[in-house]
């Protein structure tokens, strides 16, 4: 069993001493932003997708101290309405990168786009029980099926599972839409991470979340 710190806790610290304070603690995993919401603070990116070497020496961070770098996290919003906007792009690069360093998970959000067609800010829309908010749901699944489908190919081609918190905000929020994404994109390289804390804040029993799932 791996039990590991991500390192967003540790921002402020240089990697090498984030590992030693993860290393005394007795933990055994990290888990390394590597994009979205908070910059790739102890992930030079640039460098590790250029060079084997640089990848090496990298891993040899963790191994030195009975490490493990067990996921890359790029929590952000990859179905955000505006153009250019970044988060998508970087999801992307971390399934690449993870699968260059040989790591087997990047976490994510699913993201949530605008309501509408030409719309340039996020909707979260959880309760579409009225005529207007069923077309923001539909067009949101119009624009998250395809994009999700191309991350579902990546992933699969890359041999990583892309791991979706189930975060309010987003289009998937609970596990109920999470079994809607999975069904729509037929996946075998996207699910969902588990964590309790997005889930207790809206009243959903974890225990039952994973039974369900």
């Amino acid at each position: 069993m791996y039990i590991g710190v991500y390192n967003a806790s540790l921002a402020d610290k240089p990697l090498t001493e984030a590992l030693d304070i993860i290393k005394d603690l007795g933990l055994n995993s990290v888990e390394i932003n590597s994009g979205g919401f908070l910059p790739p603070i102890h992930l030079p990116v640039a460098e590790l997708r250029a060079s084997a070497e640089a990848r090496e020496a990298y891993l040899g961070e963790f191994s030195s101290r009975g490490l493990t770098l067990t996921a890359l996290n790029c929590n952000g919003n990859p179905l955000h309405p505006q153009a250019g906007f970044p988060h998508a792009q970087e999801l992307i690069d971390s399934i690449e990168l993870a699968a260059l360093l040989g790591v087997k998970r990047v976490v994510t959000m699913s993201g949530a786009p605008a309501g509408s067609s030409g719309g340039t800010n996020p909707v979260w829309n959880p309760l579409p029980w009225w005529s207007p908010l069923l077309d923001v749901r539909d067009h949101q699944w119009e624009v998250a099926i395809p994009f999700w489908k191309d991350i579902q190919v990546r992933a699969a081609d890359a041999d990583v599972k892309v791991a979706i918190e189930m975060h309010p905000g987003n289009i998937v929020f609970n596990p109920s839409t999470m079994h809607r994404l999975a069904e729509e994109i037929d996946a075998t390289h996207v699910g969902a991470e588990m964590d309790p804390s997005h889930l207790f804040w809206q009243g959903i029993d974890p225990v039952l979340a994973l039974q369900d799932l």
